[in-house]
């Protein structure tokens, strides 16, 4: 899982100055939920 950003300066020391994923795997309904914090976006897909 990428969670990469490019650090913007107005956002230095803020909430959205960082970022995160946490990933979720649903093997029975085959999905994967990507959790985002932060900058970082949710994602859901299926397999």
């Amino acid at each position: 899982m990428d969670c990469a950003y490019v650090r913007v300066a107005e956002n230095v020391g803020k909430v959205t100055d960082d970022t995160g994923c946490i990933p979720e795997f649903d093997t029975k309904n085959r999905t994967v939920n990507r959790l985002g914090f932060g900058r970082g976006n949710d994602l859901t897909y299926t397999y």
